[in-house]
This record gives C-alpha cells, sequence and structure tokens, in this order.
C-alpha cells in the first residue's frame, strides 16, 4: 500500500507556483498558493532508502524556501506478493522498497510469534532507491500448510523489515481413477464412466479426450462444476484414447502452475471368430472294393481371431465314415483340429457324400459342407450270371487306370479276354467260355487290379 502525505504553508506569494522536493533533488510535486499566499496539497511518497527524509518548499517566483528537516521517516513495506498463497514447494513474486541500498533476506515466519520457519531467499539485492523485485520465490517444500508471514528484512540490519500474511496452501490433488491405466474396455463399448480424485479444491474441474489442456488462461474442454465422475461417450471398437483432466479457478482458468492427470483406455477390436477348412472338397480317387483309403481335412482358428472358434463336426454316411476328430469343436486363435474321413467301398461305383460343420464364426455362415467323392474300383457287372462252355458272358468295371490294357481269368482259363480301360477307367468286353469249369462258383480275376470277387456264378459243366 502506497502513503500519501499532506503538507500546508503559507507566507508565499499569491498565486505563486511552489515546488516540493522529498528526499531528492527532484520536486515530488508542484502547486500553486491562492491569493492569500497559502497552499495545501498531497502526495505520494515514492521509493527511497529507507530512514528520516528532508522536506524542501520552494517559491518559484520569491524564491522564498523553508526546508523540514527529518520530517518524514522512510520505513521498509512490502508493496506486493503474488498470490498471497501457495502451495508448498510452488513460488511467489516478491517486490518491496524503503531498505538501504545493498540486500535483503525473504523469510517465512511464524505468524504468532515471529520465529523463523524457513529461509525462503537470501542476499536478494536491493537497488539505490532501496527497492528489489524477486519473481521466483519458493515456498519450501516441507512446510505444513497453514497461516505464517512473510518476512523481508535487511541483510545487514535485521530490524529493518516488513511482514506481510502469507497462506500456505495444502497442495491440490488431481487423480483418475476411472477408467485405469491401459484398460481395454469389452468390445461394443460407445461410453464410460470418467472418475477423479480431488483433494484440497473446492473449484471445479475440466476433462477432454485426445488434447492435453493449456499451461495457463481458459482451460476449454468439458466443465463439471460438482461432482467427481463425468461420462465419456462416443467410444468406438479398435480405437485407442487419452483423457485430460485439469483442475480451474472460479473463471475456469488453469490453475497456476496447472493441476492435471491424465490415463490412456482402449475399446477392444470386435471379437472375429474366423473358420478355415481345408480342403473344402475331398476325393479319394479310386480304391478297390473291400480296401479303404483315408484323407484328412483341417479346421483351423487363424491367430488373427480375437475368440474361441466353437462348434462341432458332423457325420457321414457309409462308405464314407469320419474315424477321428468328430464331435464339438473349440479352438483359441491359432489353434488347429484335424479330421480323418475313411472311404471303405463294398460296391463298385461312384460315391459322394457331405460333412457338415456347425461353427460361430463371423468370416463364413454355418454350416462349411465338405464334399466328399471316390470310386469303388471293382467289376460292376457280369451277365448272364450262369452257363456253361460256349455262352458268351459280358464283363463291366470302373474304376481302374485309365487307359490301361487288362486280361481277364476266368476261373481256371487264363487271358480269357483282353483290353483296354477307357478315359475313365471304365471298361466293358465280352469273352466266350471255352472249357468246362467245376460246377459251382467261379472266380474272375481283372489284371491289372487286385484280385476282385464280385459275386457267386454256378456255372454247368459240359455233359
Amino acid at each position: 500500500m502506497t502513503t500519501r502525505v499532506s503538507i500546508s504553508g503559507a507566507g508565499f506569494g499569491a498565486s505563486e507556483t511552489i515546488n516540493m522536493t522529498f528526499g531528492g533533488a527532484s520536486p515530488i510535486t508542484t502547486t500553486t498558493a491562492n491569493a492569500e499566499g497559502a497552499f495545501s496539497t498531497r502526495f505520494t511518497v515514492n521509493p527511497q532508502p529507507y530512514g528520516p527524509k528532508a522536506m524542501k518548499v520552494k517559491g518559484i517566483s520569491t524564491n522564498q524556501e523553508i526546508v523540514l528537516e527529518n520530517a518524514f521517516t522512510i520505513q521498509p513495506r512490502i508493496a506486493s506478493m503474488t498470490p498471497s498463497h501457495q502451495e508448498a514447494g510452488k513460488k511467489v513474486a516478491v517486490a518491496g522498497d524503503g531498505y538501504t541500498t545493498g540486500a535483503v533476506n525473504i523469510l517465512l515466519v511464524n505468524k504468532d510469534t515471529g520465529a523463523l520457519v524457513q529461509n525462503m531467499a537470501l542476499g536478494v539485492e536491493s537497488d539505490e532507491n532501496g527497492a528489489f523485485s524477486k519473481s521466483d520465490v519458493a515456498i519450501p517444500g516441507d512446510v505444513v500448510p497453514g497461516a505464517y508471514h512473510i518476512r523481508v528484512e535487511e541483510t545487514s540490519l535485521a530490524t529493518i523489515a516488513a511482514t506481510s500474511d502469507f497462506t500456505v496452501d495444502a497442495i491440490a490433488v488431481l487423480n483418475i481413477t476411472a477408467p485405469t491405466s491401459n484398460q481395454v474396455l469389452p468390445a461394443g463399448t460407445t461410453s464410460t464412466t470418467l472418475t477423479v480424485r480431488i483433494e484440497n479444491h473446492t473449484g471445479s474441474w475440466h476433462w477432454q479426450l485426445n488434447a492435453p489442456f493449456p499451461d495457463n488462461g481458459t482451460a476449454g474442454g468439458e466443465r463439471v462444476e460438482s461432482g467427481n465422475t463425468a461420462t465419456i461417450s462416443g467410444l468406438s471398437n479398435g480405437q485407442t484414447y487419452t483423457v485430460y483432466a485439469t483442475l480451474v479457478d472460479a473463471a475456469h482458468n488453469v490453475l497456476s502452475p496447472p493441476v492435471t492427470a491424465s490415463v490412456s483406455f482402449s475399446v477392444a477390436p470386435a471379437t472375429l471368430k474366423n473358420i478355415s477348412v481345408s480342403p473344402f472338397s475331398v476325393n479319394f480317387g479310386n480304391v478297390t472294393v473291400g480296401q479303404s483309403s483315408d484323407k484328412t481335412l483341417t479346421i483351423t482358428n487363424p491367430s488373427r481371431s480375437t475368440g474361441t472358434l466353437s462348434g462341432s463336426v458332423g457325420s457321414l454316411s457309409s462308405p464314407f465314415a469320419v474315424v477321428s476328430g468328430d464331435g464339438s469343436l473349440s479352438l483359441s486363435p491359432g489353434q488347429s483340429k484335424s479330421v480323418v474321413v475313411r472311404f471303405s467301398p463294398t460296391a463298385a461305383g461312384a460315391f459322394s457324400g457331405t460333412l457338415s460343420i456347425t461353427h460361430n464364426a463371423t468370416n463364413q455362415s454355418s454350416p462349411v459342407n465338405v464334399s466328399f467323392s471316390a470310386i469303388g474300383a471293382g467289376i460292376t457287372q457280369i451277365q448272364p450270371a450262369t452257363g456253361a462252355v460256349g455262352t458268351e458272358v459280358t464283363v463291366e468295371g470302373v474304376g481302374f487306370p485309365a487307359t490301361t490294357a487288362f486280361t481277364i481269368d476266368f476261373g481256371t482259363t487264363v487271358g480269357v479276354a483282353t483290353g483296354t480301360t477307357d478315359g475313365t477307367g471304365s471298361f466293358s468286353t465280352q469273352f466266350r467260355i471255352q472249357e468246362i469249369q467245376p460246377n459251382g462258383k467261379v472266380t474272375i480275376k481283372v489284371t491289372p487290379c487286385k484280385l476282385v470277387t464280385w459275386r457267386s456264378i454256378n456255372w454247368l459243366s459240359l455233359p
């Protein structure tokens, strides 16, 4: 607070200009006497070094001069302290005047007893007018919150001192408690609750996504006047977010220094459940009647999936059969399952079947159907089925090697007929029974294929 001094006088010339000097060479103010040569005026004490000051009043026209020795004493003062309260460990700006030319110490003292609590800044220089200014005076970090005095005293003479009220604030605290750091929210989450913990702050707070707050000035973002929760909305699958929060003053400006918090979190990608079946179509080729062949198909939940593939593997009708891998299906991402299917023809001909695999995958409709095809290799027809020497017999077959020469043996007669299979491995040929065979079942053998017994044939021996 500045000091205003009033001064009055008389005995000067009518309407005379009067200069007043206060402790220095330059006039501090100028006034004009009235018609009776009297005057009355006020002036503001300017910064000057500590101690008594002379006051001189001089008429300009009459050159009359009055000197008042030790008329006023300059006392030290703390002219400004910004802010007047602050948290421990932070800084304030302190300025003052009325000290001697030299240096001052800035101290934190007990408000009631004046006892030293801690030094804040020592040896701060004062200028030729006894004024000083220091913008970065640190509040000791271990000071207990409460009311104190800041005392500024001469380094050489501690009695030249001034004090000012000062409050060490409890430290404002802001933490985000939900969502937690690096939390992954379930896929499909579109909003979540933002929860903060606030201590030693009675004002409001602001929050915003994916943009930090400025270090000073208007905070912006979403304002929360009271309470400690807000709703974060507009979230999407597979996205990562950072939520920022800051405490603000009554004008919704960021505190100085800022008190902020931030947390990163994400929403999980949509659950992907893929199925891969290989192969989709299985051809066993030609399998001799009475024999079998196995084929393996693989069901995979690719590693790019994010969920468990579940379902079931069905069954097949004869002559196909699932010999392993049927039943329930449960595969984590990256896992596979083998299904073994067997073809066991009991008759010659072409066969087909479909294996259904039900599933919960999103990349294909359920069920996935795997087709199977095969040919049972063997004789499909012998006409007629009975006869004697001289009977002409027609033999047909499928599933043999394509365009391959073959011979037919009839009972004990070797090479009763020859021929070549067509491009599909089928044939049809005739032969005449030339030798008497024992009465009863006769074996017909087609070479190069393995022995095939098609059916019992009763041949009558010639008389």
